[in-house]
């Protein structure tokens, strides 16, 4: 799903000419910017976007893990991958995508003229973003629906501009931070206090049509503290920062993205070496490491001590979402995984590789009342045995990013792909879950699905599955539209009114958007929509243009 959509965009990014943003583009997109909505229509919310660029990660191990097992080819280690090595300036397209302390003070900008000048739209931010991308690979002729490379290399801010103007009939995008805690020519490019600023800006300069998703990293206990002048002032726990975003920052919710390693349940058990590139040879999860049954790249005491920070900084994750009352959106496929062995061995089921559903689901079970303990395995015990109590969750909700790894083709007796495609193991083991327990903690999106509209045996899969009367419910209450933009796997002019066409009026609605007021929790009365009307009151912002809040109202929900 993954893979395919990155190997053809490689040679029509090549392809493409450097060149100035037509005036008449610029001027077309910034009328689509601030298109008034139509009040009859349904309240649209995309619950999985993204707006990073290369700079963000180590842009040329994000690609080429994409093409690890695809027909044989290896961009990992293709000079192909200048495109996207954005700390070096031997190459074209990098040195365009701003840095990000550069946009940020773009956004500063933005926001004082919309102030200056009273604005009640996103034509500043979608004139400001367009003139300031001078790129190849930035020309949007065909509306901006370009491969999903391209994103990589365009500013954060144009990638933002491009949603509001392909997508006016979206009132909503949740827009996740990523953080993969990966080096890049031995220096970390992702700096998480910056971050937040700039979608903390985005959100201001969008009127609240770009909500923020704070990301955690597990291997991160503490991040950096910067003065007012970009200074580097100390560090600071990175669950401080979390609690930052949420309650001062118009957040309103957590991105995680454990294809680098990480489990949301076991780390002892489950966890791998975040090695910073797809390792075929570092197969060893840390218990094995620990216990001298392989060699791994960390020695057994820094087997046992990163699984145990891990777990521990995971843990205070899920108690202050619970706190806070917000929910955990999760990667959860098996694509762009960083250790391919380690997180998903071929000896080991499905159901308990590497950030699994079923792993997931431990978590959120009421039944099952502690984490596992390393003490148990180590005789060490390095922290309280609070650390393994498992709360019984009343606000802790996960979404599922992907559908849960989707759909996979059959096999015959023999081996041979028979064309039928059936519900992965992990997307099996979530339906199982959340028809069981109806308490609303585990949910799905329907991001990097754009298969299911391109290939028939996969809508096929995925009709039947949507319509199984043992998951119809379940899936009408607890399914998101998301997209997953700008990444491949959603590049594809019809995604959203391809999925939309597929569903009832009534499931239309829920999924389209009113499912993700529930998930984001953004209905009148819950913490979040509170901390909301506070964070856009201390910004001047009216709550007249905050769409998604004016749909809200409509319907009697704000």
């Amino acid at each position: 799903m993954f893979r395919r959509g990155f190997l053809g965009c490689f040679t029509s990014a090549l392809a493409l000419s450097a060149c100035s943003i037509p005036n008449h583009v610029i001027e077309e997109q910034v009328t689509a910017c601030d298109t008034p909505y139509d009040p009859s229509d349904i309240l649209r919310i995309d619950a999985h976007t993204h707006v990073m660029n290369g700079r963000d990660s180590n842009g040329r191990a994000f690609v080429g893990r994409q093409s690890k097992g695809t027909a044989g080819v290896d961009l990992e280690n293709s000079h192909l991958l200048f495109l996207v090595d954005f700390e070096r300036r031997s190459h074209v397209l990098g040195p365009f995508a701003k840095a990000l302390k550069t946009e940020v003070e773009t956004l500063r900008d933005i926001a004082q003229q919309d102030a200056q000048q009273d604005a009640t739209g996103t034509a500043t931010l979608c004139r400001t973003a367009a003139e300031r991308q001078k790129v190849l690979a930035s020309v949007s002729t065909n509306r901006g629906y370009l491969p999903g490379l391209a994103g990589f290399t365009r500013d954060r801010l144009r990638n933002a501009a491009l949603m509001l103007s392909n997508w006016p009939n979206v009132d909503m995008f949740a827009v996740s931070m990523v953080d993969f805690h990966e080096k890049q020519n031995g220096k970390d490019p992702y700096e998480p206090q910056l971050q937040l600023e700039f979608y903390d800006l985005l959100h201001q300069a969008s009127l609240g049509r770009m909500l923020p998703l704070v990301s955690f990293q597990p291997e991160r206990d503490t991040v950096a503290t910067y003065d007012s002048e970009g200074r580097k002032t100390g560090e600071r726990p990175y669950i401080d920062l979390v609690r930052e975003a949420i309650e001062e920052r118009g957040f309103i919710g957590v991105k995680v993205h454990p294809s680098v390693g990480f489990d949301p349940w076991d780390n002892f058990e489950f966890g791998c070496n975040n090695s910073g590139h797809h390792n075929d040879n570092e197969a060893e999860r840390f218990r094995d490491v620990y216990e001298g049954r392989s060699k791994g790249s960390v020695t057994a005491e820094e087997a046992r001590q990163k699984a145990e920070v891990w777990n521990k900084n995971m843990r205070a994750l899920y108690r202050l979402c619970e706190e806070l009352d917000v929910p955990i959106l999760t990667h959860n496929s098996t694509g762009l995984s960083r250790n391919y062995k380690c997180m998903m061995p071929e000896e080991v089921t499905p159901l308990d590789w590497t950030n699994s559903s079923a792993h997931w689901g431990k978590l959120l079970d009421p039944n099952i009342g502690t984490f596992p303990n390393i003490t148990d395995h180590t005789g060490i015990n390095a922290y309280p045995d609070e650390t393994y109590r498992k709360p019984k969750w009343k606000n802790l909700r996960v979404c599922l990013g992907h559908f849960a790894d989707g759909f996979k083709e059959q096999l015959d007796s023999s081996g041979h792909k028979t064309g039928v495609y059936e519900p992965g193991p992990w997307l099996t083991a979530a339906a199982e879950f959340m028809r069981r327990d109806r308490r609303g903690a585990l949910w799905l999106d329907l991001s990097a699905m754009k298969d299911v509209l391109t290939e028939a045996p996969q809508l096929e899969a995925f009709q039947a599955f949507m319509n199984d009367q043992r998951n119809a419910n379940v899936l009408t209450d607890q399914v998101l539209y998301g997209s997953d933009w700008h990444m491949p796997s959603s590049h594809l002019k019809g995604y959203l009114g391809g999925f939309e066409n597929m569903f009832s009026p009534r499931t239309k609605a829920k999924i389209m958007g009113l499912n993700a007021v529930e998930f984001y929790a953004l209905k009148a009365g819950r913490p979040t929509h509170q901390r909301l009307l506070k964070y856009y009151k201390a910004h001047d912002i009216d709550l007249k243009n905050v769409r998604w809040h004016q749909r809200l109202r409509q319907k009697g929900l704000a």
